[in-house]
């Protein structure tokens, strides 16, 4: 069964590597955002589509660690991690563009309509 307290079977050296490729992944990220001529590389398509769906990504990416490490457990670590990773990045494009666009879409005209008639109503008064 599923306890949702332990944690996941991954290996201390597949932690340690994680860690080390997120800081480096990171810090790649920063000295690209800092010189004025690494800028080209957060304009790489596939960089600034993971920028749109990021905020999909983290919210999704441990329950499908979660899922993928029960599932594929017999699976090398790097199986089961590239399976998680893949379907988070799926999902969370499919929730960017089935739910988070048409309600941001929705709610940006709602919100337009809504301060317009504070305002006026703030004039009028």
């Amino acid at each position: 069964p599923f306890d949702p307290l332990a944690p996941p079977p991954v290996s201390l050296g597949t932690n340690i590597a994680i860690y080390i490729g997120a800081a480096l992944f990171g810090a790649c990220i920063v000295a690209a955002a800092v010189r004025p001529s690494g800028n080209r590389a957060l304009e790489w398509p596939p960089i600034a589509a993971l920028g749109l769906i990021s905020y999909g990504v983290f919210l999704w990416h441990q329950k499908m660690i979660d899922v993928a490490s029960g599932r594929l457990a017999e699976m090398p670590n790097v199986v089961w991690l590239g399976a998680a990773a893949l379907a988070s990045v799926a999902i969370a494009a499919a929730s960017f563009y089935l739910l988070e666009r048409p309600v941001m879409a929705t709610s940006t005209v709602r919100n337009r309509l809504w301060v317009r008639h504070f305002l006026l109503k703030q004039t009028e008064t």
